[in-house]
């Protein structure tokens, strides 16, 4: 994405809402939270986002169908739609494809890897660009040894730390 992108966050999560918009906004994009299916249909009007980071295990209206009334041609036909969820199996990613997704990250989404994914307009990248996904994207930057003992060592080897004033 570049930078300022204009991006609608759907997640029924309060907190997960709050960090990801937080540190979305400090990589300088504008943004939008919407706490279920209906709030983000509603939201769209408004805030004409570029991009939308859509979680799909939501109650009510789930991603899925919020992807497929995005598609449609009164709705966001030409954003980004990323599904950000935890939901990650071949199956999950199969749907996501098939009701519109253009990328599909599984939580914990790192918000520097959202931030280089390509704006609105652009070819999809993997997992749906070429074939099948990986089971797990991070496989390059780690060791078999590494993966099965910390799933998460690919952010701390990938995303800087920053300075903290209070670790001290």
């Amino acid at each position: 994405m570049t930078s300022s992108t204009s991006i609608l966050l759907v997640d029924d999560d309060a907190a997960f809402r709050h960090v990801m918009a937080g540190e979305l906004r400090r990589l300088g994009h504008t943004i939008r939270a919407a706490g279920s299916g209906e709030e983000a249909l509603r939201s769209m009007v408004e805030a004409e986002p570029r991009v939308v980071l859509l979680d799909i295990g939501m109650p009510g209206m789930n991603g899925y169908e919020v992807a497929r009334r995005l598609r449609e041609p009164d709705g966001l036909p030409d954003a980004l739609l990323i599904a950000v969820t935890g939901w990650g199996q071949a199956a999950d990613r199969r749907q996501s494809r098939e009701a519109g997704f253009d990328h599909h990250l599984t939580k914990p989404a790192d918000p520097a890897e959202l931030d280089g994914i390509a704006p609105a307009g652009v070819a999809p990248q993997e997992p749906f660009a070429g074939g099948p996904a990986p089971d797990d994207p991070y496989a390059a930057y780690r060791s078999e040894e590494t993966r099965r003992d910390d799933p998460y060592a690919a952010f701390r080897e990938t995303t800087p730390r920053r300075e903290d004033p209070y670790d001290r």
